[in-house]
């Protein structure tokens, strides 16, 4: 029985590709995944089959399988870690492979990245051969929170020589919600404590948070900017809680300075907030430049504590963001400049 991955390039007739121009590009997204496609419109939806809808959950065509040379299909699908036993991208590709056919013949997995906020990403490409015509399928395996999503092309060989290039251009320049990130295997911090790893990608800024933190549900008023948010302790004992935020924006051609930058976020601060001496710093392993803008006020007659730590690279704009009272400001600081400090900050060429 033929697999019904395969069932679309099964033809035998040939036919020579001439690739054709990027007249225009359209958007096909799918709002489960949290990706969006950016696609030449010779790329059409297609139905997905019933046998794959249990992980598929957006499938495109490029072609007919009346030319099985000039055919291609992509599909997007995701696999949830229900049980947040978090897997690692290998794992999840060896345990998906377990359904394809035994004379599949598997090459070598290579690291790499997914979309424009580069995540993490493994590509693990097949050959196979259908009717005597040699087959290609690829997939390109990342995280987004609990969920493990997957790019699959699937084409004849001769396909792919032609096309590879375009649909790696495809995959590179896909936009993926930040979503929850990626969240690595929990390591031992240097207090011994448990700590997690989390990689934002919109960002490209990589946290190592001690145990307590949690991954917090970021706002509607906060998701034009914010791309990660997390607490420690309970809003319900303000003296022991703090909401760390991540926020990242691409400004202009970069040529505002961090001074500049923070004088235009400011402008949103309520006029009761006190603003303290502002002064330079670093941030991340990588050392980035930064600004360090503290800011007081008062809720409810209880002082509060607000810090942001500005950086650039090129024209986009990223910080920290912290939140407390005084009181648990004055206990925390030592951890939170501590987590300022261990992040991984990627070098970034300027956004369009």
């Amino acid at each position: 029985m033929t697999h019904p991955r395969i069932l679309a390039i099964a033809s035998t007739a040939l036919a020579v590709f001439v690739a054709a121009p990027y007249v225009r590009a359209i958007d096909i997204g799918s709002e489960k995944s949290g990706v969006t496609l950016h696609v030449p419109d010779f790329w059409k939806k297609a139905a997905i089959p019933k046998d794959e809808k249990a992980t598929t959950v957006l499938r495109l065509e490029r072609g007919s399988n009346k030319n099985p040379d000039t055919h291609c299909i992509f599909s997007i699908g995701m696999i949830v870690d229900e049980q947040n036993e978090n897997p690692t991208l290998d794992v999840i590709s060896k345990a998906f492979s377990q359904s394809f056919p035994k004379d599949w013949k598997s090459m070598p997995e290579t690291p790499t990245t997914a979309g424009t906020g580069k995540l993490e990403a493994l590509r693990s490409p097949y050959h196979f051969n259908a009717s005597g015509v040699p087959g290609y399928v690829e997939l390109l395996f990342f995280k987004r929170s609990n969920s493990y999503v997957f790019f699959e092309v699937i084409c004849t060989q001769k396909a792919f020589e032609d096309l590879g290039k375009e649909i790696w251009k495809i995959e590179a320049d896909a936009d993926i919600k930040p979503g929850a990130g990626t969240v690595v295997k929990p390591h031992s911090s240097a207090a011994g404590a448990a700590a997690t790893v989390f990689k934002e990608p919109t960002s490209g800024i990589t946290l190592h948070l001690p145990a307590g933190w949690k991954q917090a549900e970021i706002s509607e008023a906060e998701k034009g900017a914010t791309v990660a948010k997390f607490e420690l302790g309970v809003a319900s004992s303000p003296d022991g809680y703090c909401v760390l935020e991540l926020g990242h924006a691409v400004a202009g051609d970069g040529s505002a300075s961090l001074k500049d930058f923070l004088k235009a976020t400011a402008t949103s601060f309520p006029k009761d907030w006190v603003a303290d001496k502002v002064s330079d710093d670093v941030a991340g392993q990588q050392k980035f430049a930064a600004l360090r803008a503290p800011y007081r006020f008062e809720s409810s007659k209880i002082p509060f504590h607000l810090e942001l730590l500005i950086f650039k690279r090129g024209n986009q704009y990223s910080y920290f963001e912290t939140i407390s009272t005084q009181k648990a400001f004055e206990k925390l600081s030592k951890s939170l400049r501590e987590i300022e400090a261990s992040a991984e900050i990627e070098a970034r060429e300027e956004a369009k």
